[in-house]
């Protein structure tokens, strides 16, 4: 029975176990992550520490994600430098019956949450790879998550009605604004699915501090300023049966995001692309 690595737990680490399991080959999988400081597990399964790999055999390991390139120095260094095969979107893609599910969960929530949103005044908008995925046409259960952002003094209102009227919503009081010098919540809400088959759809709902004239990016490393531009106005538009929020300069804010080539999706992911 051959042995398969797989280096990270997080989406993409999970979407090539999925990957590999459609297959149906009988093949033994092993997680490692360089998170793991305990025993953990993940579909059923130990997660290993990767110095564990001086110590067994396998026969490939497969890198994916957005720390490939990482990944890939640390195996050399570990003299490991056979066997490695990586995994980009291609190599990744679900089947397509799990991608219509998958967007049919996503349709079903957003639907609830715009509609709330845009009845009692809330403040909010499409952004990051929710909507890039939105402004390019591609479908959104093709990307890890949705993100949504919102004007942070929309906060209570947010949790109250997102708890009132969603199931699964997490709130963890996890960013800290420099400017309001005050702790803000990275709000999740997770629909519901056979994780052994798909990954469940996941919306992040991050909280933006305007003042004067500027926008206070809050993220979970160190924050950004910029310049509040380009959420002064805003646009509905229409994807598949839903009508969602955008900032009116969406294609120049994804441009400054991403850079020049946002419009074409790439088959491998860094920090500047989705």
């Amino acid at each position: 029975m051959k042995k398969i690595i797989i280096f990270g737990i997080g989406y993409h680490g999970r979407m090539a176990y999925r990957k590999i399991k459609e297959k149906k080959e009988k093949k033994k999988i092993i997680f490692i992550d360089n998170s793991i400081k305990k025993k953990s597990k993940i579909f059923s399964r130990n997660v290993f520490n990767p110095k564990i790999l001086g110590n067994i055999n396998f026969d490939k390991i497969i890198l994916c994600g957005r720390y490939i390139q990482e990944q890939k120095k640390q195996l050399y260094e570990m003299g490991i430098k056979e066997k490695i095969i990586i995994w980009g979107r291609r190599e990744l893609k679900p089947q397509k019956k799990i991608l219509i599910s998958r967007l049919k969960k996503y349709i079903s929530i957003l639907k609830i949450v715009t509609v709330i949103f845009k009845k009692n005044d809330v403040d909010y908008w499409a952004d990051y790879s929710g909507l890039l995925a939105i402004i390019r046409g591609q479908n959104i259960a093709e990307m890890s998550d949705f993100d949504i952002c919102f004007n942070s003094k929309d906060t209570k209102k947010i949790i109250k009605l997102l708890k009132k009227k969603v199931p699964r919503v997490e709130v963890n009081y996890n960013f800290y604004s420099e400017v309001k010098k005050k702790k803000f919540p990275h709000i999740v809400i997770f629909g519901k699915c056979n994780f052994y088959k798909m990954e469940p759809p996941r919306i992040d709902f991050v909280p933006r501090v305007f003042y004067n004239g500027m926008n206070e990016e809050l993220k979970f490393d160190k924050n950004k300023t910029t310049n509040g531009k380009f959420w002064e106005n805003y646009e509905e538009i229409r994807y598949k049966n839903l009508n969602i929020r955008v900032p009116i300069n969406a294609k120049k804010y994804l441009k400054k995001l991403y850079g020049k080539s946002w419009k074409i999706e790439k088959n491998f992911w860094n920090a500047r692309n989705s």
